[in-house]
């Protein structure tokens, strides 16, 4: 998924009154890959809660959410400002080609070192089924598993997680929307 938000971003570096359709597309397709590298890492927290403890690892996401809103207010001061340097403050497209190419150069190193350098690998937490040998029957398999653990949340938790989780997917989409539709 990284490799394919990486790139998506720098092709994105191209946008501008002829492109906007086609960038749109990739949006959507850098958005589902953007979700699937947060799920991704989601998945280990429950883990980590356990081995560090839920006092610790409550300090530890309170911590990570704050500097990951004050990055994001960071880049933003700063493409303001590089775009008055450069003189381009009135030019939205290349504003925007501008903080793409700048996203594009980060993300390109810190997803290379972050997932090259310090990722460790990881066991299955499940073995896959004898038989599953094509990439098509692993993700019907992955889709399965997914309706099992829906519907054991919706019975288990009705009252309460189900729908909370059914508001997130709600909520999570209008705003992916609101981003697409502001390119």
């Amino acid at each position: 998924f990284a490799a394919v938000f990486t790139l998506i971003q720098i092709i994105q570096i191209s946008i501008g009154p002829r492109t906007w359709f086609p960038m749109v597309i990739l949006q959507s397709v850098g958005g589902f890959c953007f979700a699937g590298m947060i799920m991704t890492s989601l998945a280990y927290l429950p883990e980590i809660c356990e081995l560090v403890g839920q006092e610790k690892h409550s300090k530890y996401t309170a911590r990570f959410t704050a500097k990951q809103f004050s990055v994001q207010a960071l880049f933003l001061m700063l493409v303001g400002g590089l775009s008055f340097a450069f003189g381009i403050a009135k030019n939205s497209t290349y504003t925007a080609r501008m903080a793409m190419g700048l996203n594009s150069f980060v993300i390109a190193i810190l997803f290379g070192v972050g997932w090259h350098k310090y990722m460790p690998s990881r066991p299955a937490s499940r073995p896959l089924p004898e038989g599953l040998r094509s990439c098509t029957s692993v993700v019907v398999y992955g889709l399965k598993q997914n309706i099992a653990t829906t519907k054991s949340i919706y019975h288990q938790y009705k009252k309460g997680l189900f729908w909370f989780l059914l508001a997130e997917v709600f909520a999570q989409s209008s705003v992916g929307a609101l981003t697409t539709l502001a390119v």
